[in-house]
Protein backbone atom coordinates (compact mmCIF):
# COMPACT_ATOMS: atom_id res chain seq x y z
CA UNK A 1 0.00 0.00 0.00
CA UNK A 2 2.99 2.38 0.06
CA UNK A 3 3.79 4.75 -2.84
CA UNK A 4 5.27 2.88 -5.79
CA UNK A 5 8.42 5.04 -5.77
CA UNK A 6 9.10 4.24 -2.12
CA UNK A 7 8.77 0.50 -2.81
CA UNK A 8 11.13 0.86 -5.79
CA UNK A 9 13.74 2.76 -3.72
CA UNK A 10 13.35 0.26 -0.88
CA UNK A 11 13.89 -2.84 -2.99
CA UNK A 12 16.51 -1.32 -5.31
CA UNK A 13 18.71 -0.04 -2.47
CA UNK A 14 18.32 -3.36 -0.71
CA UNK A 15 19.44 -5.44 -3.69
CA UNK A 16 22.47 -3.32 -4.58
CA UNK A 17 23.37 -3.12 -0.88
CA UNK A 18 23.30 -6.94 -0.81
CA UNK A 19 25.68 -7.18 -3.76
CA UNK A 20 28.23 -4.62 -2.54
CA UNK A 21 28.15 -5.93 1.04
CA UNK A 22 28.82 -9.50 -0.11
CA UNK A 23 31.74 -8.26 -2.24
CA UNK A 24 33.20 -6.41 0.78
CA UNK A 25 32.62 -9.46 3.00
CA UNK A 26 34.46 -11.80 0.63
CA UNK A 27 37.45 -9.42 0.52
CA UNK A 28 37.65 -9.25 4.33
CA UNK A 29 37.30 -13.04 4.57
CA UNK A 30 40.11 -13.46 2.01
CA UNK A 31 42.39 -11.18 4.07
CA UNK A 32 41.60 -13.08 7.28
CA UNK A 33 42.32 -16.43 5.62
CA UNK A 34 45.53 -15.42 3.80
CA UNK A 35 46.86 -12.58 5.96
CA UNK A 36 47.49 -8.87 5.44
CA UNK A 37 50.73 -7.90 3.69
CA UNK A 38 50.56 -4.12 3.54
CA UNK A 39 49.73 -1.86 0.61
CA UNK A 40 49.74 -4.74 -1.91
CA UNK A 41 46.82 -6.35 -0.05
CA UNK A 42 44.94 -3.04 -0.14
CA UNK A 43 45.37 -2.73 -3.92
CA UNK A 44 44.43 -6.38 -4.45
CA UNK A 45 41.31 -5.90 -2.35
CA UNK A 46 40.36 -2.73 -4.23
CA UNK A 47 40.90 -4.43 -7.60
CA UNK A 48 38.85 -7.43 -6.48
CA UNK A 49 35.99 -5.18 -5.30
CA UNK A 50 35.93 -3.16 -8.54
CA UNK A 51 36.10 -6.30 -10.70
CA UNK A 52 33.21 -7.85 -8.75
CA UNK A 53 31.00 -4.78 -9.08
CA UNK A 54 31.87 -3.68 -12.64
CA UNK A 55 32.26 -7.24 -13.94
CA UNK A 56 28.97 -8.23 -12.29
CA UNK A 57 27.16 -5.30 -13.94
CA UNK A 58 28.55 -6.07 -17.43
CA UNK A 59 27.94 -9.82 -17.23
CA UNK A 60 24.44 -9.32 -15.80
CA UNK A 61 23.44 -6.93 -18.61
CA UNK A 62 24.77 -9.41 -21.19
CA UNK A 63 22.79 -12.31 -19.69
CA UNK A 64 19.66 -10.17 -19.40
CA UNK A 65 19.66 -9.19 -23.09
CA UNK A 66 20.55 -12.73 -24.16
CA UNK A 67 17.56 -14.20 -22.30
CA UNK A 68 15.27 -11.34 -23.36
CA UNK A 69 15.95 -12.41 -26.96
CA UNK A 70 15.25 -16.05 -26.04
CA UNK A 71 11.95 -15.01 -24.43
CA UNK A 72 11.06 -13.18 -27.66
CA UNK A 73 11.75 -16.39 -29.61
CA UNK A 74 9.45 -18.39 -27.31
CA UNK A 75 6.48 -17.04 -29.31
CA UNK A 76 3.87 -16.67 -26.58
CA UNK A 77 4.46 -20.05 -24.94
CA UNK A 78 3.93 -19.00 -21.31
CA UNK A 79 5.48 -22.14 -19.82
CA UNK A 80 8.74 -21.63 -21.71
CA UNK A 81 8.72 -17.89 -20.94
CA UNK A 82 8.39 -18.52 -17.19
CA UNK A 83 11.08 -21.21 -17.36
CA UNK A 84 13.44 -18.79 -19.11
CA UNK A 85 12.95 -16.17 -16.35
CA UNK A 86 13.90 -18.83 -13.82
CA UNK A 87 16.91 -19.87 -15.88
CA UNK A 88 18.25 -16.33 -16.30
CA UNK A 89 18.24 -15.81 -12.52
CA UNK A 90 19.88 -19.10 -11.59
CA UNK A 91 22.21 -19.42 -14.57
CA UNK A 92 23.52 -15.85 -14.19
CA UNK A 93 24.31 -16.51 -10.53
CA UNK A 94 25.93 -19.92 -11.15
CA UNK A 95 27.97 -18.81 -14.18
CA UNK A 96 29.23 -15.75 -12.27
CA UNK A 97 30.53 -18.09 -9.56
CA UNK A 98 32.13 -20.41 -12.15
CA UNK A 99 33.80 -17.51 -13.97
CA UNK A 100 35.08 -16.11 -10.67
CA UNK A 101 36.63 -19.49 -9.87
CA UNK A 102 38.46 -19.99 -13.17
CA UNK A 103 39.02 -16.62 -14.89
CA UNK A 104 42.64 -15.43 -14.65
CA UNK A 105 44.02 -12.56 -16.78
CA UNK A 106 47.76 -11.73 -16.67
CA UNK A 107 48.08 -13.78 -13.49
CA UNK A 108 45.30 -11.84 -11.77
CA UNK A 109 42.11 -13.58 -10.68
CA UNK A 110 38.98 -11.82 -11.96
CA UNK A 111 35.98 -12.05 -9.65
CA UNK A 112 32.35 -11.26 -10.52
CA UNK A 113 29.63 -10.46 -8.00
CA UNK A 114 26.97 -13.12 -8.60
CA UNK A 115 24.35 -11.05 -6.76
CA UNK A 116 24.99 -7.85 -8.72
CA UNK A 117 25.06 -9.82 -11.99
CA UNK A 118 21.73 -11.45 -11.15
CA UNK A 119 20.19 -8.10 -10.15
CA UNK A 120 21.31 -6.50 -13.44
CA UNK A 121 20.04 -9.44 -15.51
CA UNK A 122 16.72 -9.24 -13.67
CA UNK A 123 16.47 -5.49 -14.28
CA UNK A 124 16.99 -6.01 -18.01
CA UNK A 125 14.40 -8.81 -18.08
CA UNK A 126 11.99 -6.76 -15.94
CA UNK A 127 12.20 -3.73 -18.24
CA UNK A 128 13.33 -4.62 -21.76
CA UNK A 129 12.44 -8.33 -21.54
CA UNK A 130 8.99 -7.67 -20.06
CA UNK A 131 7.88 -6.10 -23.35
CA UNK A 132 8.68 -9.41 -25.06
CA UNK A 133 6.36 -11.42 -22.80
CA UNK A 134 2.87 -12.34 -23.90
CA UNK A 135 -0.04 -10.68 -22.06
CA UNK A 136 -1.17 -13.96 -20.51
CA UNK A 137 2.31 -14.51 -19.04
CA UNK A 138 2.53 -11.08 -17.32
CA UNK A 139 -0.07 -11.79 -14.64
CA UNK A 140 1.05 -15.36 -14.04
CA UNK A 141 4.74 -14.38 -13.79
CA UNK A 142 4.15 -11.81 -11.02
CA UNK A 143 2.24 -14.36 -8.96
CA UNK A 144 4.78 -17.12 -9.62
CA UNK A 145 7.82 -15.04 -8.60
CA UNK A 146 5.98 -13.59 -5.61
CA UNK A 147 5.33 -17.09 -4.28
CA UNK A 148 8.82 -18.33 -5.21
CA UNK A 149 10.46 -15.44 -3.30
CA UNK A 150 8.24 -16.16 -0.27
CA UNK A 151 9.14 -19.87 -0.38
CA UNK A 152 12.91 -19.31 -0.62
CA UNK A 153 12.93 -16.69 2.15
CA UNK A 154 10.94 -19.04 4.36
CA UNK A 155 13.50 -21.81 3.84
CA UNK A 156 16.35 -19.45 4.73
CA UNK A 157 14.71 -18.37 7.98
CA UNK A 158 13.86 -21.97 8.91
CA UNK A 159 17.56 -22.70 8.38
CA UNK A 160 18.39 -19.77 10.67
CA UNK A 161 16.24 -21.25 13.43
CA UNK A 162 17.88 -24.67 13.06
CA UNK A 163 21.35 -23.08 13.11
CA UNK A 164 20.59 -21.09 16.24
CA UNK A 165 19.08 -24.07 18.04
CA UNK A 166 22.22 -26.14 17.35
CA UNK A 167 24.74 -23.56 18.60
CA UNK A 168 26.76 -24.74 21.65
CA UNK A 169 26.54 -21.26 23.20
CA UNK A 170 24.65 -19.98 26.23
CA UNK A 171 22.76 -16.80 25.42
CA UNK A 172 23.62 -15.10 28.74
CA UNK A 173 27.28 -14.81 27.66
CA UNK A 174 26.24 -13.11 24.44
CA UNK A 175 23.96 -10.31 25.59
CA UNK A 176 26.62 -7.56 25.48
CA UNK A 177 28.18 -8.63 22.12
CA UNK A 178 24.67 -8.92 20.61
CA UNK A 179 23.67 -5.43 21.81
CA UNK A 180 26.94 -4.01 20.46
CA UNK A 181 26.34 -5.72 17.10
CA UNK A 182 22.82 -4.24 16.91
CA UNK A 183 24.18 -0.73 17.59
CA UNK A 184 27.00 -1.13 15.03
CA UNK A 185 24.60 -2.37 12.33
CA UNK A 186 22.06 0.40 13.03
CA UNK A 187 24.80 3.05 12.77
CA UNK A 188 26.17 1.46 9.59
CA UNK A 189 22.71 1.49 8.00
CA UNK A 190 22.27 5.16 8.97
CA UNK A 191 25.68 6.00 7.48
CA UNK A 192 24.80 4.21 4.23
CA UNK A 193 21.46 6.01 3.80
CA UNK A 194 21.36 9.56 5.19
CA UNK A 195 24.59 11.05 3.71
CA UNK A 196 24.02 9.37 0.33
CA UNK A 197 20.40 10.52 0.06
CA UNK A 198 21.33 14.04 1.27
CA UNK A 199 23.91 14.26 -1.54
CA UNK A 200 21.36 12.92 -4.04
CA UNK A 201 18.74 15.46 -2.90
CA UNK A 202 21.23 18.34 -3.19
CA UNK A 203 22.23 17.27 -6.71
CA UNK A 204 18.56 17.67 -7.78
CA UNK A 205 19.01 14.93 -10.41
CA UNK A 206 16.12 13.08 -8.84
CA UNK A 207 12.88 14.04 -7.13
CA UNK A 208 13.69 14.74 -3.46
CA UNK A 209 13.45 11.76 -1.10
CA UNK A 210 11.59 12.77 2.11
CA UNK A 211 13.26 12.28 5.49
CA UNK A 212 10.47 9.94 6.62
CA UNK A 213 11.26 7.68 3.66
CA UNK A 214 14.94 7.75 4.61
CA UNK A 215 14.03 6.53 8.12
CA UNK A 216 12.10 3.63 6.58
CA UNK A 217 15.00 2.74 4.26
CA UNK A 218 17.53 2.86 7.11
CA UNK A 219 15.49 0.56 9.34
CA UNK A 220 13.46 -1.49 6.91
CA UNK A 221 16.17 -2.60 4.50
CA UNK A 222 18.03 -4.66 7.10
CA UNK A 223 18.33 -8.05 5.45
CA UNK A 224 18.42 -11.39 7.22
CA UNK A 225 18.73 -13.96 4.43
CA UNK A 226 21.98 -12.74 2.90
CA UNK A 227 23.65 -12.31 6.30
CA UNK A 228 23.03 -15.98 7.09
CA UNK A 229 24.35 -17.02 3.66
CA UNK A 230 27.54 -15.04 4.41
CA UNK A 231 27.95 -16.80 7.75
CA UNK A 232 27.73 -20.17 6.00
CA UNK A 233 30.70 -19.13 3.80
CA UNK A 234 32.99 -18.84 6.84
CA UNK A 235 35.17 -22.00 7.16
CA UNK A 236 34.29 -24.19 10.16
CA UNK A 237 37.96 -24.43 11.15
CA UNK A 238 38.72 -20.68 10.99
CA UNK A 239 40.82 -19.63 14.01
CA UNK A 240 42.15 -16.23 15.07
CA UNK A 241 45.26 -15.46 17.16
CA UNK A 242 44.40 -15.51 20.87
CA UNK A 243 41.02 -17.23 20.37
CA UNK A 244 40.62 -19.42 23.48
CA UNK A 245 36.87 -19.99 23.70
CA UNK A 246 35.03 -23.32 23.63
CA UNK A 247 33.03 -22.20 20.59
CA UNK A 248 34.47 -21.45 17.14
CA UNK A 249 34.73 -18.09 15.37
CA UNK A 250 32.00 -19.20 12.97
CA UNK A 251 29.66 -20.15 15.82
CA UNK A 252 30.30 -16.78 17.51
CA UNK A 253 29.50 -14.80 14.33
CA UNK A 254 26.46 -17.01 13.66
CA UNK A 255 25.05 -16.19 17.10
CA UNK A 256 25.62 -12.45 16.59
CA UNK A 257 24.12 -12.51 13.10
CA UNK A 258 20.97 -14.42 13.98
Amino acid sequence: GVPRRLAFLFEGESLFNDGTSLAAFLIVLEIILHGFSGISTVFEGLFMFLSMVIGGIIFGIFMGFLFAKLVEKAESNEHIEITLTMLVAHLTFILSEVISHYLVIFGQEIKLSAIIATVMASMVIGNYGRSKLSLTTHHFMDRFWGYFAFLVNSLVFITMGLLFASLPIELKYFIIPILLAVVVVALARAASIYPVVAWLNRSKKEESIPLTWQHLMAWGSLRGALAVVMVLLIPDDLVLPGWAFDFSVKEFITALTI
